[in-house]
Protein backbone atom coordinates (compact mmCIF):
# COMPACT_ATOMS: atom_id res chain seq x y z
CA UNK A 1 0.00 0.00 0.00
CA UNK A 2 3.20 2.22 0.88
CA UNK A 3 3.98 1.94 -2.76
CA UNK A 4 0.87 3.27 -4.03
CA UNK A 5 0.81 5.89 -1.69
CA UNK A 6 4.21 6.88 -2.59
CA UNK A 7 3.33 7.10 -6.24
CA UNK A 8 -0.02 9.47 -5.31
CA UNK A 9 -2.65 6.42 -6.54
CA UNK A 10 -5.73 6.88 -4.28
CA UNK A 11 -8.29 4.16 -4.71
CA UNK A 12 -12.19 4.63 -4.08
CA UNK A 13 -13.25 1.19 -5.62
CA UNK A 14 -10.46 -1.65 -5.06
CA UNK A 15 -11.10 -5.05 -6.15
CA UNK A 16 -8.75 -7.73 -4.38
CA UNK A 17 -9.12 -10.91 -6.31
CA UNK A 18 -6.92 -13.30 -4.33
CA UNK A 19 -7.93 -11.67 -1.03
CA UNK A 20 -6.64 -14.80 1.53
CA UNK A 21 -7.96 -13.72 4.85
CA UNK A 22 -8.07 -10.11 3.89
CA UNK A 23 -4.48 -8.56 4.76
CA UNK A 24 -4.62 -6.42 2.27
CA UNK A 25 -8.28 -5.78 2.55
CA UNK A 26 -7.86 -4.52 6.19
CA UNK A 27 -4.30 -2.61 5.16
CA UNK A 28 -6.35 -0.94 2.34
CA UNK A 29 -8.65 0.58 4.98
CA UNK A 30 -5.93 2.03 6.54
CA UNK A 31 -3.80 3.23 3.72
CA UNK A 32 -6.90 4.94 1.84
CA UNK A 33 -9.32 6.95 3.69
CA UNK A 34 -11.27 7.83 0.32
CA UNK A 35 -12.25 4.35 0.07
CA UNK A 36 -15.54 3.54 -1.15
CA UNK A 37 -15.88 0.23 -1.45
CA UNK A 38 -13.64 -3.12 -1.48
CA UNK A 39 -14.70 -6.24 -3.54
CA UNK A 40 -12.79 -9.45 -2.58
CA UNK A 41 -12.70 -12.87 -3.94
CA UNK A 42 -11.49 -16.15 -2.17
CA UNK A 43 -11.25 -19.51 -3.27
CA UNK A 44 -10.50 -20.96 -0.10
CA UNK A 45 -13.84 -21.34 1.74
CA UNK A 46 -12.35 -21.15 5.36
CA UNK A 47 -10.20 -17.81 4.47
CA UNK A 48 -13.43 -16.79 2.57
CA UNK A 49 -15.73 -16.76 6.18
CA UNK A 50 -12.16 -14.95 8.39
CA UNK A 51 -12.10 -12.37 5.25
CA UNK A 52 -16.31 -11.95 5.61
CA UNK A 53 -15.87 -11.46 9.08
CA UNK A 54 -12.85 -8.99 9.40
CA UNK A 55 -14.50 -7.09 6.45
CA UNK A 56 -17.87 -6.43 8.43
CA UNK A 57 -15.70 -4.79 10.76
CA UNK A 58 -13.96 -2.28 8.94
CA UNK A 59 -15.75 1.00 8.07
CA UNK A 60 -15.15 0.54 4.13
CA UNK A 61 -18.22 -1.74 2.36
CA UNK A 62 -16.48 -5.09 1.87
CA UNK A 63 -18.02 -7.45 -0.71
CA UNK A 64 -16.74 -11.10 -0.44
CA UNK A 65 -16.73 -13.70 -3.44
CA UNK A 66 -16.40 -17.10 -1.66
CA UNK A 67 -15.28 -18.66 -5.26
CA UNK A 68 -12.30 -18.56 -7.70
CA UNK A 69 -11.60 -15.52 -9.40
CA UNK A 70 -12.69 -17.79 -12.90
CA UNK A 71 -15.99 -17.52 -11.34
CA UNK A 72 -16.89 -13.84 -11.33
CA UNK A 73 -19.10 -12.19 -13.45
CA UNK A 74 -17.87 -10.13 -16.47
CA UNK A 75 -20.22 -7.49 -15.38
CA UNK A 76 -17.70 -7.01 -12.79
CA UNK A 77 -15.09 -5.43 -15.16
CA UNK A 78 -14.33 -1.70 -15.14
CA UNK A 79 -16.03 -1.44 -11.77
CA UNK A 80 -12.87 -0.31 -9.80
CA UNK A 81 -10.02 1.58 -10.09
CA UNK A 82 -7.35 -0.40 -8.75
CA UNK A 83 -6.96 -3.99 -8.21
CA UNK A 84 -4.48 -5.73 -5.94
CA UNK A 85 -3.67 -9.48 -4.97
CA UNK A 86 -1.01 -11.62 -3.45
CA UNK A 87 0.07 -14.82 -5.79
CA UNK A 88 -2.09 -17.62 -4.70
CA UNK A 89 0.03 -20.47 -2.66
CA UNK A 90 -1.19 -23.65 -2.29
CA UNK A 91 -0.19 -27.28 -3.80
CA UNK A 92 -2.93 -27.07 -6.73
CA UNK A 93 -2.72 -25.71 -10.31
CA UNK A 94 -5.47 -23.17 -11.34
CA UNK A 95 -7.17 -23.47 -14.71
CA UNK A 96 -8.82 -20.81 -16.59
CA UNK A 97 -11.16 -22.43 -19.31
CA UNK A 98 -11.55 -19.37 -21.22
CA UNK A 99 -8.00 -18.52 -21.49
CA UNK A 100 -6.47 -21.39 -22.05
CA UNK A 101 -9.04 -22.30 -24.67
CA UNK A 102 -7.86 -19.02 -26.69
CA UNK A 103 -4.04 -19.81 -26.46
CA UNK A 104 -3.77 -16.14 -24.71
CA UNK A 105 -2.83 -17.60 -21.80
CA UNK A 106 0.23 -20.70 -21.24
CA UNK A 107 2.52 -21.12 -18.47
CA UNK A 108 3.37 -23.96 -15.84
Amino acid sequence: MNVLKEQGIESKNMYESSSGAGVFVTEADIAFPDLENITAVEKDILSGRVLTALGSSIPVPVSVQIKGFEETLNEENCKADSIISNIPLGNFRVFYKVLCSSNKFNHE
